[in-house]
């Protein structure tokens, strides 16, 4: 049976912890998480595993029985060459084997002059001695620009490559034939949240070996990953504690992880009370991660099977 993950940039700006909670409501079985090289989530995860973030956020993992599939992500540069425990890259590693996560993304950035085959190749190395394999995420405009281009960089390594898969454009018979063609260098399949509507057609992923998770997300764009790919609708207060709110608390202690009685400013609570419009969006994403992990059942669903 597929693993279903869900990413946290589809439910920014739920921090982890809330993103954990959510996923668990909604029967999903792993969260996929952005630790390094994103603005969003510095704020959380700048202290690497010093983080108090990590400390609730393992409690949470534990509690929920929920699992980290893979933590994100890694730019292939020149500074992969000398080992610097300060940098984005080593913070994702780091926290990737304290969270249990399987895989660590990384991109191919068009920026970079040198090789990303001999770049993805130290990746590979660092990866292996924190018992994670890399995965190579396909971007335009970048040197992995194709599934075919990223399976190129990748071959002779460990790793592999995440294969995004869109139900509106994809057809069984094609998303079958590219699993076939990377086999063992097919890391999980990611399918875009935006597209994972009523139309749905069953059965698009029905071939995906039972190892192979299928992840709830969005796929990143060659300048940036979206902020916010849920749409609009989930507004979240300023102010918010850590469990539900933005990066900007996430230093308070693991107590402040649900909402809690005051507003920002103290008060009592009272008809203008934060507690409430989170509660709410928190009902509002919940529904939503329902429905599209529904809508990957069917996905995996075979055709056939509707008919028994």
């Amino acid at each position: 049976m597929n693993r279903i993950a869900v990413h946290q940039s589809i439910v920014h700006p739920f921090d982890p912890v809330g993103l954990v909670r959510l996923a668990e409501r909604a029967g999903i079985d792993s969260v996929g998480l952005h630790v390094a090289t994103t603005p969003e989530v510095e704020t959380w995860w700048v202290k690497g595993i010093g983080a108090a973030m990590l400390r609730d956020l393992v409690a949470a993992l534990l509690a929920a029985r929920v699992t980290v599939l893979d933590v994100g992500r890694v730019r292939l540069g020149p500074e992969l060459r000398v080992w610097d425990g300060q940098h984005a890259y080593a913070r994702a590693l780091e926290l990737g084997v304290r969270l249990g996560a399987q895989f660590v993304t990384a991109r191919a950035d068009a920026g970079v002059a040198d090789d990303p085959a001999e770049l993805f190749a130290v990746l590979d190395e660092l990866a292996g001695r924190y018992r994670l394999r890399p995965l190579l995420a396909v971007v335009a405009g970048t040197p992995a620009a194709t599934p075919a281009a990223a399976a190129a960089i990748v071959e002779g390594t460990h790793g592999g490559i995440v294969l995004d898969v869109s139900p509106s454009t994809d057809s069984p018979a094609a998303v079958a034939e590219t699993v076939v063609e990377l086999g063992e260098l097919l890391g999980y399949v990611r399918v875009p949240a935006h597209e994972l509507g009523a139309a749905t057609a069953p059965g698009l992923l029905a071939t995906l070996p039972p190892q192979v998770p299928v992840v709830i997300g969005e796929p990143p764009t060659a300048a940036t990953e979206p902020a916010h790919p849920a749409g609009p609708g989930i507004p979240i207060p300023s102010g918010e504690p850590a469990g539900t709110g933005t990066p900007a608390a996430s230093g308070d202690a693991a107590g402040s992880a649900r909402p809690g009685p005051s507003t920002p400013s103290g008060d009592p609570a009272g008809s203008h009370d934060p507690t409430e419009a989170t509660e709410q969006a928190e009902a509002e994403i919940l529904a939503r991660l329902t429905a599209w992990r529904a809508a990957v059942d069917e996905l995996l669903r075979h055709p056939a099977a509707s008919d028994r």
